[in-house]
């Protein structure tokens, strides 16, 4: 993959791809580290603490605390969710059965409210993020007459560089309008790892329906995919795609594909890098794609 610093052809039709390091070049506190910060301040700490506790994937380390809030969300800890929503129960040894139902349902019920208001609080801090900001004239090839696919929620392209609403597609959702904001993740956990020789049958059980909450974080990207047709249809003259600080992760991968498969054979790609993990993250997906690498160039952003 070529780097390059400036690539004229203006006479192409571009598709720029803008995930959320966009709004992070622009200085806008959009990270979901942000949002961790937000239920702090707001006197949600509690909900946060459990949410670290069933999602331990999202503490990592200190640097990178709540670094990938979607990806975390594939990543259950059936069993320290169990043990945690069950902390407070106290069983009655005389009436077992009803102490099992409870082991058993207690868990479930409490992942699907803490996640429920997880979904609402996120939704309140994404309306609360100010994008009030200067624009960046020196932004690489940008043209405010292509076509926007936005990963993020917020207005920036329309305030900051005036992109007419009209030409961008807000694949989740958009900020400020009555619509729900897509926020999941792409793992399907098998119902059968809740199934271990050592449990007792309610807490196989508990487990299931640990892993059922947790499935229904999933976005359904097909379903998002069929939603926007008249997107996939518009981009087909496309043959030239710059991506602005898009984290290329696995969630979004199966998007990358339909863009592929929607334009032009041909279609240069151009992929904005901050770090070399971005590099290489733009490789895979060259790679995975299979993308003549002959047509791909990395910029510094």
């Amino acid at each position: 993959m070529s780097r390059v610093d400036l690539f004229g052809n203006e006479e192409k039709i571009t598709l720029y791809i803008v995930g959320n390091g966009f709004d992070l070049h622009h200085d806008i506190p959009s990270r979901y580290s942000d949002f961790q910060n937000y239920l702090n301040a707001n006197h949600h700490a509690y909900l946060a603490g459990q949410i670290e506790i069933f999602y331990p994937s999202i503490v990592n380390s200190p640097e990178y605390k709540w670094g990938d809030l979607e990806n975390a969300l594939g990543e259950i800890d059936f069993k320290a969710t169990y043990a945690e929503c069950n902390s407070d129960v106290e069983i009655d040894y005389d009436h077992m059965m009803r102490s099992a139902a409870i082991l058993e349902d207690n868990p479930q019920q409490i992942l699907a409210e803490a996640l429920d208001e997880l979904h609402a609080l996120f939704e309140e801090w994404v309306h609360s993020i100010d994008i009030s900001s200067e624009k960046d004239n020196a932004l690489y090839n940008f043209n405010t007459e292509g076509l926007f696919l936005n990963f993020n929620y917020t207005e920036t392209l329309e305030e900051l560089y005036s992109v007419p609403r009209s030409a961008i597609t807000y694949i989740h959702g958009r900020r400020g309008r009555d619509e729900e904001l897509i926020l999941g993740h792409c793992v399907e956990i098998d119902p059968a790892n809740a199934y271990l020789e050592e449990n007792a049958i309610y807490e196989d059980d508990g487990y299931k329906g640990i892993i059922e909450v947790a499935n229904a974080q999933r976005k359904n990207v097909d379903e998002i995919i069929a939603s926007h047709k008249k997107f996939w249809e518009a981009i087909t003259t496309v043959n030239r795609v710059i991506v602005y600080g898009h984290s290329l992760s696995e969630v979004d991968i199966p998007y990358f594909h339909m863009i592929f498969h929607s334009i032009a054979e041909n279609a240069e790609w151009h992929f904005g890098c901050h770090t070399k993990k971005d590099k290489e993250k733009a490789s895979s997906l060259i790679s995975q794609l299979g993308i003549n690498e002959e047509r791909c160039y990395c910029f510094n952003f």
